[in-house]
């Protein structure tokens, strides 16, 4: 089966070291359908923290976002903006 993009909403926003022993954001994408556990390190992390433009990730909690969805994965694309301040 191909992916499809489907949007998801963010759920369980945390920042912290996680199990990958070094800063990293984390949250879960809802769809509806399926849920999946996200982790972006580094340089995608900070992306995303940016171009929010939240003061608190905690802010992200139940925003929406873009995912490629398919049987028994589900990759975070990136926001939606829908409710967010984007930053260009």
């Amino acid at each position: 089966m191909v992916a499809a993009r489907s949007m998801a909403v963010m759920k369980g926003v945390h920042v912290g070291n996680r199990d990958v022993g070094r800063p990293c954001l984390w949250f879960e994408t809802d769809t509806g359908s399926g849920a999946a556990l996200q982790v972006l390190i580094g340089q995608d992390a900070l992306d995303l923290i940016e171009k929010s433009g939240v003061y608190d990730v905690r802010e992200l909690e139940g925003k929406t976002c873009w995912v490629e969805a398919s049987v028994g994965m589900i990759r975070f694309i990136g926001l939606t903006g829908i409710g967010l301040r984007m930053e260009s």
